[in-house]
């Protein structure tokens, strides 16, 4: 299981070629994913987002793991951002990692000062 970054996810919807490869190897070697529900917020929650995105987002959304963010994703989120100040979406997302034993697959190199958490940058 790996956790996918907003940005990732993003990447991957906007047919980014690396990132398109990189999951479809992951994949392939039966790997699984999954996002944060803040991942959600985050995409569907985009100003400019057209009726047609929304779909391709929800069918896509179906084909990864979306974990809820429950007590304890919530409390080992606000550990992660009261010790390294990071955004409550960051956090929520690294804690989602934490608590799965999961790594997470991002762009952002602010998850890398996190020690609970394997970084995989695609």
């Amino acid at each position: 299981m790996i956790v996918l970054d907003t940005n990732v996810v993003i990447l991957y919807i906007n047919d980014d070629a690396a990132i398109v490869s990189w999951i479809n190897r992951q994949r392939a070697m039966g790997e699984s994913f999954s996002v944060s529900t803040i991942t959600v917020v985050e995409l569907l929650g985009f100003p400019k987002i057209i009726p047609q995105e929304v779909l391709m987002i929800e069918l896509w959304l179906k084909q990864v793991l979306v974990v809820d963010v429950d007590l304890s994703v919530a409390r080992e989120a606000a550990r992660i951002r009261r010790e390294l100040k990071l955004t409550m979406s960051d956090s929520v997302i690294a804690a989602t990692a934490v608590l799965l034993r999961a790594p997470v697959a991002t762009r952002d190199i602010g998850f890398k000062k996190i020690r609970d958490v394997n970084v995989l940058v695609p």
